[in-house]
């Protein structure tokens, strides 16, 4: 009946055999409208009036097909006066009677294999083989008609289903209920279902197998661009992605699906896997799969624990336009708002070229069927990851006792936002994994086993106005965090600068302190690959330090680049430098070179190499113009200050000789706070057209922006200059690997930090320009001998330059005094 009628279509079920059929063997009709059955499995009294009330109550357009009525031979006599509000419905029903005489349900009980030993026939069974439908019908004035073949059937409910009165069609079929539910059930045994290999390699080595398991509307190519980064930290790992059942071209036709076939059918494609990652839908598979083998190595990206919302068995008819239809689904608060994140068209027209072969009921179906989280078994190796901004499945970590990861600035869609990094999540705890032993804690690299700071006055010598914010009364923490293991250290310097940090340097205290309860209450594990800039992976350990401690790093960014450079120095050991510059296919070398810098207030008259001047407003020319006279290269700096005209006017009234040395103007113009990158970056190149000066991108630039330019919308860009300890350093290190592809040069600057802090970015900057750049990190002149005590002699070199080993030195030095 289902594939006879070409509409949308209602269904009213009759209790007992027919509402047990359709779970069964009906899920998943693509043309099927409102069902309804009585009073659930049990019961078959008032059948055919509770069908006629079920039409007249449903909504029906003109025009739209009859309800169909699906009941049984003893149901039927259940409710003979029923027929009457038949004749009188003014919607048609097309009942289909399904006589076997006596509905034969009994056979199902054990007690049936007795039978006359326990006076089965005579006790149990209901025969109606004595009465004659065709009669009672026609007496109360309705249509009716018998068949007994599958082609006659056919042939009369497509001619009923077209009519417009209603009419009982009584098909008469075997008897032998049992044995035709057995062969059914035996045909429709879940069997391996053909499935895309989309990643197969073989070793001769050990080697590990991975199946991988994609979300509902998706496919095996989801898991591409994460495979290709996994396959590059796991080359001996064989890695086998499926299409899930229910998802292929035409399986909307197929039988229904449940949690157990699905299982049963993915399982046949890599018996032998030594791990499972499951993504949402998939993830429910997944922990079916744990259940069924408790030794399986199981990741849940996105787990479903309880129901999301899902879409319904509606089909496309009656769900509207499917691209509507996408956009409602992910809008729900679990996706963190994709719709709005670049990724999000190309997800889009994937989901909904699916939407449009596969059978979109298998999800409720999953869902429905699924249990819940805390009814499997996950152990403390298995992985449980969610997207930051998925609210709901961060909260469910809570609740596991698996090792837990979070995607950072990624909602639900991991796979869509954050390849790389859910990469580099996998990536550790599948190097553990290998001819079914356990899974490897995620990171366990090195433990953090205590994190503690001390602080110290970080107060100029000077008070000269260099910076936007208070050089005076600063504070700075040295942050150091050690691993009980080996005795390793590694410190980093958190020193808040007034307007331009948003921290105090008592938010920055509140924080260390709870942070290093945190730490106290249970070690933190770090994996080695936090030295790989572009991995991500310093971003997710920074972020679940702070989780953890119930903190938002993002909103403290210098103790975020503390922490950053800290872990650095802890992971990698005594030669943290080179390990880090291996990582990121640095070129160190031992020394990079510094601008010296003058206040808006100051001038220079010592000759030099480049200085930096801080410049404000027109009356600044002459001094410039007097400073540039003494220094081979001048580099301006006017904080955002000016406005266009005093801007324009100001580079055109340099001499042209000053002009010559002018590397670039960093912040020449002011800006609206929230002015679009497109129209900054406009009005800037219309600058440096007029003046003849090239100007510096700075700090305010996030990496996403950076990522979508091109090399013309950089026109008139001298540089992009950024400061680590406000943004941190593997944010920085993206932007500086993104400008360099442009052919923009970067510039290390600090934030007048102090000695620790200036020693990583002198190591910081000669990992991203090997050394030939020249940097702002002059700043260590600003500060006495009590605040730079053994830095100027173990870093400041001759020619304005920094020692990398002498930067390096000091640390190691410092973190043993500690």
């Amino acid at each position: 009946m289902q594939s006879l009628s070409p509409h949308v279509h209602d269904l009213f079920l009759s209790n007992s055999m027919p509402v047990r059929d359709a779970d069964s063997f009906l899920y998943n009709a693509p043309n099927l409208g409102a069902v309804g059955v009585n009073r659930g499995a049990s019961g078959i009294d008032g059948i055919i009036s509770s069908a006629v009330g079920f039409a007249l109550a449903t909504p029906s357009p003109k025009g739209s097909p009859p309800l169909t009525a699906v009941i049984g031979d003893v149901a039927m006599t259940h409710d003979i006066g029923g027929l009457k509000l038949l004749a009188e419905s003014k919607r048609p029903v097309v009942v289909v009677l399904v006589n076997n005489d006596g509905g034969q349900i009994f056979n199902f009980l054990p007690i049936a294999k007795h039978g006359e030993s326990v006076g089965f026939e005579e006790f149990w069974t209901t025969r109606t083989s004595s009465l004659d439908f065709s009669k009672i019908v026609s007496g109360f004035g309705v249509d009716h008609v018998k068949v007994d073949t599958y082609k006659d059937l056919s042939e009369e409910y497509s001619k009923a289903m077209k009519g417009r009165e209603s009419i009982v069609i009584e098909a008469v079929v075997p008897s032998d209920n049992v044995r035709a539910h057995r062969d059914i059930t035996k045909s429709l045994l879940p069997k391996p279902l053909p499935t895309k290999i989309q990643y197969s390699r073989r070793y001769n080595g050990p080697s590990r197998t991975v199946l991988l398991l994609h979300g509902f509307m998706g496919s095996s190519s989801d898991f591409e661009p994460t495979v290709s980064d996994l396959q590059e930290s796991l080359p001996d790992t064989r890695f086998i992605s499926v299409t899930l059942p229910g998802h292929f071209p035409g399986d909307n036709n197929r039988p229904s699906y449940d949690l157990e076939s699905i299982a049963s059918s993915v399982w046949a494609a890599a018996p032998d896997a030594d791990a499972v990652v499951g993504y949402s839908m998939g993830g429910r598979v997944a922990l079916e799969l744990k259940r069924r083998h408790p030794d399986l190595n199981v990741a849940v990206l996105g787990g479903a624990t309880e129901r999301n919302p899902q879409p319904s068995n509606s089909t496309a008819d009656d769900m509207g336009d499917l691209e509507e239809f996408v956009d409602r689904w992910y809008s729900a608060e679990i996706w963190g708002g994709v719709k709005d994140r670049d990724c999000y068209d190309t997800m889009k027209e994937k989901r909904v070229a699916s939407l449009k072969s596969i059978g979109r009921g298998v999800a409720e179906r999953v869902l429905r069927e699924s249990r819940n989280q805390r009814d499997y078994d996950l152990s403390p190796t298995d992985l449980y990851v969610a997207g930051e901004l998925d609210k709901k499945y961060v909260k469910v970590m809570d609740g596991v006792e698996a090792r837990t990861a979070i995607v950072p600035r990624a909602g639900h869609a991991v796979l869509e936002e954050a390849p790389p990094e859910v990469a580099a999540i996998l990536a550790p705890w599948l190097g553990g994994i290998g001819g079914g032993g356990a899974a490897a804690p995620l990171g366990g690299d090195v433990i953090i086993t205590r994190l503690s700071f001390k602080t110290a006055p970080l107060d100029p010598e000077s008070t000269e106005n260099f910076a936007r914010g208070d050089l005076a009364h600063r504070t700075a923490f040295t942050v150091e965090v050690s691993s009980a293991a080996d005795g390793v250290r590694g410190i980093g310097e958190a020193a808040p600068l007034n307007k331009l940090h948003p921290e105090t340097a008592e938010d920055v205290e509140i924080a260390l302190k709870a942070l290093s309860s945190s730490v106290a209450g249970g070690g933190f594990s770090v994996p080695l690959e936090s030295l790989d800039f572009s991995t991500g992976a310093m971003a997710r350990v920074v972020d679940e330090m702070g989780a953890r401690a119930g903190l938002d790093l993002e909103m403290l960014p210098s103790l975020r680049a503390a922490l950053e450079s800290a872990i650095l120095m802890l992971v990698g050991g005594e030669d943290f430098v080179g390990m880090a510059s291996a990582k990121n296919g640095g070129t160190m070398r031992d020394a990079v070179r510094y601008n010296t810098l003058v206040s808006q207030q100051g001038s220079s008259i010592q000759g030099g190499g480049t200085v930096k001047v801080k410049i404000g407003n027109l009356e600044d020319v002459a001094r410039v113009d007097e400073i540039s006279g003494h220094h081979e290269a001048v580099r301006l700096d006017a904080n955002g200050q000016m406005e266009w005209d005093e801007s324009v006017d100001f580079g055109r009234s340099l001499s042209h000789a000053t002009k010559a040395k002018i590397d670039y103007v960093e912040e020449p113009l002011s800006f609206v706070e929230g002015t679009p990158l497109g129209l900054r970056l406009e009005s800037l190149s219309d600058w440096s057209k007029l003046t003849g000066l090239r100007y510096a991108l700075d700090e305010s630039l996030a990496f996403g922006e950076l990522a979508k330019l091109d090399e013309a919308a950089l026109e008139g860009c001298g540089a992009v200059v950024l400061k680590p300890t406000l943004i941190g350093f593997e944010r920085s290190w993206r932007i500086a690997r993104r400008a360099k592809e442009l052919g923009v040069d970067v510039v290390v600057t600090s934030c007048f930090d102090g000695a620790v802090g200036l020693c990583h970015l002198t190591w910081f900057a000669a990992l991203l320009d090997g050394g030939e750049g020249m940097h702002g990190l002059s700043t260590f002149d600003r500060y006495g001998e009590g605040v730079m005590q053994g830095f100027l002699e173990s870093v400041v070199l001759l020619d304005d330059r920094l020692g990398v080993n002498g930067a390096m030195n000091y640390l190691a030095t410092y973190a043993e005094k500690r």
